[in-house]
């Protein structure tokens, strides 16, 4: 029986190593620099999107996630308010997802345009300029695509001036179903401490 028992014991103990570890995958980020620089923004929004059909993504998993935007985006010095006043929208998707679908967003990609710049002063006075820019290098968003079920979360920063995305981080989990609805928060506050610094 002792034989027995330590011959089980090797299997037993690699099988639960194996399933701590099997939770989510790490993230992974895109940009459209690699020096991109997010201190020149202040105010942020955001918006939660999720398929009707996703059960799973509930209004607690909504709150909570909601709740961990605000909280990672504000721990990072920036001020949440409306979209309208906003220098950045925070975007969340999550969806379940298979290795025949891919996850594309589509946001337009201006050129030169005009612009007004609010910059603050030595003195601490905002100091307001229009002048013409040509907006951060154009940038198509790679196609995420996964090797199995799983569940995905992206972030998308991006600039309301010019529906520009800024960034992006995302990951999956293999919490399809979200048993335990505090864990979005987990998965979010991973995805962001890969955010550059601000």
């Amino acid at each position: 029986m002792k034989h027995l028992l330590s011959r089980l014991w090797l299997p037993a103990t690699l099988l639960l190593l194996l399933a701590g570890c099997a939770g989510y995958n790490e993230p992974r980020t895109q940009t459209v620099s690699e020096a991109i620089d997010l201190s020149r923004l202040e105010t942020f929004s955001v918006r939660i999107h999720h398929e009707p059909q996703d059960t799973a993504f509930g209004e607690t998993v909504r709150d909570n996630a909601m709740a961990a935007l605000l909280e990672g985006f504000r721990q990072r010095g920036f001020t949440y308010t409306d979209l309208e006043s906003a220098d950045f929208l925070v975007i969340l998707s999550s969806r379940v997802q298979d290795e025949t679908e891919t996850f594309a967003t589509d946001y337009t990609q201006p050129g030169d345009k005009v612009v007004v710049i609010r910059e603050r002063g030595p003195s601490g006075d905002v100091i307001t300029t229009t002048r013409e820019r040509e907006v951060l290098t154009t940038y198509e968003s790679q196609p995420i695509s996964v090797d199995s079920l799983t569940r995905l979360f992206v972030i998308d920063i991006v600039d309301t001036e010019t529906d520009v995305m800024l960034w992006r981080g995302y990951m999956t989990a293999d919490d399809i179903e979200l048993a335990d609805p505090g864990e979005v928060e987990v998965y979010i506050e991973r995805i962001l401490e890969e955010l550059p610094d601000s």
